[in-house]
């Protein structure tokens, strides 16, 4: 039988912007007036370029432009190719070391246009929502399991 292959293409707006400041010498949309955007989106090769298309798996330069930009931690290793879906959660988990507060911002900035592209009915009035719900879930304890007191 013949193998059915998925139509669908991944479209993601941060990985555009990123991929169309190669024409550019310094970067275009979200990446503007960086100029190392334009430096790491020529890096992008055809291969890597169809892999995001069809698999929506993260090209390499991309990240090494995040860990330019100290979004990712620079000793940051992934042993398999990662999903931009996987890279948006990674963003966002409130435990991810960042460096700085600014980088922080950038990170999570970046995960929400990832989120946003791959799942249209969300807004910045969900991410609001999200982060309101994380300050106020009670973290576990040791000896308290969701509010009730264990005996010991």
């Amino acid at each position: 039988m013949e193998e059915v292959r998925d139509k669908r293409q991944y479209r993601y707006q941060a990985f555009e912007d990123f991929y169309a400041s190669r024409r550019s010498g310094c970067g275009l949309g979200m990446f503007d007036g960086i100029f190392a955007a334009a430096d790491h989106a020529n890096r992008v090769t055809i291969n890597q370029r169809r892999r995001y298309r069809w698999k929506g798996i993260v090209p390499r330069p991309f990240l090494d432009f995040l860990k330019y930009m100290v979004v990712l931690p620079e000793d940051y290793k992934d042993s398999k190719p990662i999903t931009f879906g996987k890279l948006a959660c990674l963003l966002q988990d409130p435990r991810f070391p960042y460096e700085n507060n600014k980088a922080k911002s950038a990170g999570q900035f970046i995960a929400r246009s990832l989120l946003k592209d791959s799942l249209p009915l969300l807004n910045n009035n969900s991410f609001a929502i999200t982060s309101k719900v994380w300050n106020t879930i009670p973290r576990k304890k040791r000896g308290v399991k969701m509010g009730n007191e264990m005996k010991s």
